[in-house]
């Protein structure tokens, strides 16, 4: 009786310990939207624009420009690679479209550009560097389509990643992928 005793006071005893230690080691997640990655003034610059792409065409008709060449100059901020760097290292959960990079022996991409909106990088110019996040993911997500959005979670950290469908100056390596 003493025996069995012992062993259930030690059981619980090691049991408390394990869920202390898993609590401690815990990450509390921030909930991050979009317009916190921009630092304050391309926030402002954003607020700024036109709203749909049919004002900003209007505005260059209205201007006698009919079209987009080297003369026509896009707002500084749609080319922004300023970051906010006290973002740097936090542990986040931001949801997002997936733009596919790489595959895993799966088919499942592994590593992507997560944007904020769906179409971006297939459409020209792609999002502002301070609207995109380099994810890998050694898992791989089942492919589900690129209409689907997705919440991604884990340590952001500001980094600069180059590509043929655009720059990133944010990345994740991402300990959670799930549909949004």
């Amino acid at each position: 009786m003493v025996a069995t005793l012992i062993r259930l006071s030690l059981s619980a005893t090691l049991a408390w310990t394990l869920v202390i230690s898993a609590a401690v080691h815990a990450r509390e997640t921030r909930d991050l939207e979009w317009l916190e990655l921009l630092p304050d003034e391309d926030r402002e610059a954003m607020e700024r624009l036109p709203e749909t792409m049919a004002e900003l065409n209007r505005d260059m008709l209205e201007s006698g420009t009919d079209e987009l060449n080297e003369e026509v100059e896009m707002p500084d901020v749609l080319s922004s690679t300023r970051v906010r760097e006290a973002l740097d290292g936090e542990y986040v959960r931001i949801p997002g479209f997936l733009v596919p990079l790489a595959m895993n022996e799966r088919g499942e991409p592994n590593r992507f550009f997560l944007v904020p909106y769906f179409g971006a990088c297939i459409h020209s110019p792609p999002p502002p560097p301070n609207q995109m996040l380099h994810v890998t993911f050694s898992g791989g997500v089942p492919d589900h389509g690129n209409a689907i959005p997705y919440s991604v979670t884990g340590e952001l950290q500001v980094e600069r990643t180059e590509n043929d469908l655009g720059i990133a100056t944010y990345a994740i390596d991402a300990d959670d992928i799930s549909e949004f």
